[in-house]
């Protein structure tokens, strides 16, 4: 860790929005990518464009799509922030909070009903944060954009899982499977987005994943 670690971080005092909304998850990942953007133009694309910039993650949702039908998911080869919804009548994902142009927050609320994930709508940050119905799943997304310089911007993605204890011991071995798929989408996804902004002066690297799903220390 380098002191560029904390600029623009919030204190203890101060948690992310996604640690009210999952405060103790049964997994975390965390990716970054560094880019030759200030924050501002990142914020623009990030928060208001389509995300699924290649080829290959257009196909991915593509196939993803039959699933996320017959779980009642609307899905489309198409990523876009402002484009994610939530109602009573149509509950899914949706943005919990903004701060432009350094952060934002989202995720969804679902119920296990045997094969079936039922989508849950929550109208603010308390709501899903205080759910805790018997079968729940709680996804959340936390991105943070921390300015290294002019034009130079870390992009910043944290996933949080939730899962009361009895959905865990039967989903536990179902989300590893899907952890490698989750961690090429986040690659895709900030490798896109470098490869379209630029990268920084003498770096061409993938984007770095740091702990990929890890049991937290509670």
């Amino acid at each position: 860790m380098t002191p560029m670690d904390f600029r623009g971080a919030r204190s203890m005092e101060s948690p992310s929005a996604l640690a009210r909304m999952i405060s103790t998850p049964r997994r975390r990942l965390t990716a970054h990518v560094d880019v030759a953007a200030p924050a501002a133009e990142v914020w623009q694309i990030v928060r208001h464009e389509n995300l699924l910039r290649t080829l290959s993650l257009r196909s991915a949702f593509r196939l993803m799509s039959y699933w996320t039908q017959r779980q009642g998911v609307r899905s489309a080869p198409r990523l876009c922030l402002d484009d994610l919804m939530s109602t009573p009548e149509r509950p899914s994902i949706r943005v919990f909070s903004d701060e432009p142009p350094l952060r934002s927050s989202l995720g969804v609320l679902m119920l296990v009903r045997g094969m079936r994930f039922e989508c849950v709508h929550a109208s603010s940050i308390e709501e899903f944060a205080a759910f805790d119905a018997p079968g729940f799943v709680k996804l959340g997304w936390y991105l943070e954009l921390l300015p290294l310089g002019v034009a130079q911007t870390r992009l910043r993605v944290e996933l949080r899982l939730g899962a009361d204890e009895k959905v865990w011991r039967s989903l536990r071995w179902s989300f590893a499977c899907v952890k490698p798929l989750l961690d090429w989408a986040h690659r895709q996804v900030l490798g896109s987005l470098a490869d379209h902004l630029g990268w920084p002066r003498m770096v061409r690297a993938r984007p770095a994943t740091a702990g990929g799903f890890t049991l937290p220390n509670f």
